[in-house]
């Protein structure tokens, strides 16, 4: 599983809130500032530190987000919460709703003239596209994206926005520009020391000379990419790189260093308890063994990805493990067994195709209901300027009544006064 890294932007890329940027301290924020903006910075922040690992909390600290910017009526902080709302819905894979949120951050960003806010919510828009395989119309935005950034000189937005276009490129096959687009962003980065943006960059070249069957270099990349890793004692991202250089030892047909960088993630990957790691990484330790011809020890690890599979309802890998299990009985001459895993296969593929489709319709859905709600609530908000108009006119009804009594009363004692002196 070779790993693309897109970057979704969190508007201030935590640079500028660093002194909070660990949950507990951002959590305390929340509990004891009595200033409204320091209190939405905080909550703005915290979304972002659950939305990849629990999104109920994530949700609910958004939620007040929002509340805290609508009651302080600030159009910059509307946007960043929209912005983030935006996020978590793309997180779900809710993408209407999630554009939906990033039009309305957009919106707020404009009115509130913050460029860079602007641009963080065009670079999620253009992500949101791309997701979604509108390349063209993801390259408009982030090219509107990147035109602001470099309009504030903002180098780390340059850089993630140019590595993002150069992805898309890879996408769409067109390597050249996409090696173009990453050595800007790698260059930049650089300059920056940015670690692990260097890290970035080098694992996104690496799967560019991959796909253009550049084994050798694509190889060598990886291998910078994870000397960056190890700097930073970065696990996941080790352990992403090693199964890359897994597979493309496969790629050139070299079992033994697969495995040995294979056995290198599974370690990190069981010592992180990365489930989802795990059953990829033995699936593909299964492909090494069944290229050594060691069929034993290839059905072994390919039934530990099965168990995971199952544990986690991992079906895309579900259905790898069966062609695996496939392409192995094919070659031991068990082709009852091979037909039967096949149907497996086509069955389990079935099942994510309908999946694909529930989820689909479930999103319609799901718009549908949050548009009803939004309806139901400017409905409630015409309703309530309808009564404070009826009030304010009662009051100025009143107001007038008093007024043209007093002066009744006036003109009245007035009259009495002349009647007295004649």
């Amino acid at each position: 599983m070779e790993a693309k890294i897109r970057l979704i932007f969190s508007a201030f890329l935590l640079v500028s809130f660093g002194l909070y940027s660990q949950t507990d301290s951002l959590l305390q924020v929340v509990k004891t500032t009595k200033n409204d903006s320091l209190r939405g910075e905080a909550l703005y922040y915290l979304t972002f530190q659950y939305v990849n690992s629990d999104l109920n909390k994530a949700r609910s600290v958004n939620s007040q987000a929002l509340q805290l910017a609508q009651k302080v009526k600030s159009n910059y902080a509307l946007a960043r919460a929209f912005n983030a709302k935006g996020v978590i819905y793309d997180v779900e894979g809710k993408t209407d709703s999630a554009y939906l949120s990033y039009q309305k951050g957009l919106q707020y960003a404009e009115k509130s003239g913050s460029k860079l806010t602007r641009a963080s919510v065009l670079n999620n828009i253009g992500l949101l596209e791309w997701n979604k395989g509108n390349y063209d119309t993801a390259l408009q935005y982030y090219n509107q994206s990147l035109e602001l950034f470099e309009h504030i000189d903002n180098r780390n937005g340059i850089a993630n926005t140019q590595s993002n276009i150069g992805l898309i490129y890879y996408d769409l096959k067109e390597y050249e520009k996409a090696e173009k687009y990453t050595f800007k962003a790698l260059e930049i980065r650089k300059l920056q020391k940015d670690k692990y943006g260097i890290s970035v960059s080098y694992t996104n070249l690496s799967l560019i000379a991959s796909d253009n069957m550049e084994k050798q270099k694509a190889i060598q990349y990886s291998l910078k990419a994870l000397a960056y890793k190890k700097e930073l004692e970065d696990e996941r991202g080790m352990a992403m790189v090693y199964n890359n250089l897994t597979a493309l030892y496969l790629d050139i047909k070299q079992p033994e260093q697969a495995i040995y960088y294979g056995t290198l993630s599974l370690k990190i990957n069981e010592k992180i308890d990365s489930k989802l790691n795990l059953s990829y990484t033995y699936g593909i330790l299964g492909d090494a063994y069944i290229m050594q011809k060691s069929y034993q020890k290839a059905r072994e690890y390919i039934l530990k990805s099965f168990e995971l599979c199952k544990e986690i309802d991992n079906k895309p890998v579900m259905v790898e493990n069966y062609k695996r299990l496939e392409e192995m009985e094919t070659k031991l001459g068990h082709y009852k067994e091979a037909y039967y895993y096949l149907k497996k296969r086509d069955s389990v593929s079935q099942i994510i195709f309908n999946l694909d489709k529930e989820k689909a319709i479930s999103e319609i859905e799901f718009k549908y209901q949050d548009e009803k709600k939004e309806k139901a609530l400017l409905v409630q908000e015409e309703q309530l300027v309808k009564n404070k108009l009826i009030i304010k006119n009662n009051q100025l009804t009143i107001t007038s009544l008093i007024l043209s009594l007093l002066l009744l009363a006036i003109l009245g004692f007035a009259y009495f006064m002349r009647q007295r002196h004649i």
